[in-house]
C-alpha cells in the first residue's frame, strides 16, 4: 500500500499525448470523482484504435480508450474490470471528448457534447493505483480489455480535473 502522499495533490492537469506521469506524480485520484476534457486528432493513416488515457494497471485504474473503432471507458477495482462501451464507433475526423467517473461511479462518455456512453462502476477507485498516468497508451498493467500498451497513433490534448 503506497504511503499518503505518493501522489500528486493537484486539482488539475493539462497533458498532451506521451505524457507519462509515475505514481508520485499522478493525479491523487483515490476515493476521487474526476472529469477530462480532451481534442482528439485521429491519425489519417493510422488505426482509429488505441489508449487516450490510462491510470492504473491490472488492479486498480482507469482507462479511456478505442477499440474496434469505438470508444470505451474502463475501470479496475480490487481486479474487477468493468467497462462502459459507446454503441456508435468514434469520429474520424477531430472530436472533443468529454468523460469522468462520478463519486457515485457513473463512467460518462461525450463526443462533441453529445452522450454516447454512460454505466455504472462500483464506484471511484477504493485505492490509489500504483501504476501512474499516461495520455495515448498504458504503459505498464493494461486497465482495459487489450493489450499494452495499446498506443494511440492521433494527437491528444487533454485537461483532468480532480474533485475537492
Amino acid at each position: 500500500k503506497n504511503a499518503k502522499g505518493a501522489a500528486n495533490r493537484k486539482k488539475k492537469f493539462t497533458l498532451k499525448q506521451g505524457a507519462d506521469l509515475a505514481q508520485d506524480k499522478a493525479p491523487f485520484i483515490e476515493k476521487k470523482a474526476f472529469a477530462f476534457t480532451a481534442t482528439i486528432a485521429p491519425a489519417e493513416d493510422g488505426s482509429p484504435d488505441g489508449v487516450i488515457i490510462a491510470q492504473g494497471g491490472t488492479a486498480h485504474g482507469f482507462a479511456v480508450y478505442v477499440q474496434g473503432g469505438k470508444l470505451h471507458f474502463a475501470t479496475r477495482h480490487d481486479g474487477k474490470l468493468t467497462i462502459v462501451s459507446a454503441e456508435s464507433p468514434a469520429p474520424s475526423q477531430s472530436y472533443q471528448l468529454e468523460g469522468g467517473l462520478t463519486a457515485d461511479g457513473v463512467a460518462a462518455l461525450s463526443v462533441n457534447g453529445k452522450k454516447v456512453a454512460s454505466g455504472k462502476t462500483p464506484g471511484t477507485l477504493t485505492t490509489m493505483p500504483i501504476d501512474g498516468l499516461q495520455i495515448g497508451r498504458d504503459a505498464n498493467g493494461a486497465v482495459g480489455d487489450y493489450r499494452e500498451p495499446f498506443a494511440y497513433s492521433g494527437k491528444i490534448n487533454l485537461e483532468l480535473k480532480i474533485a475537492r
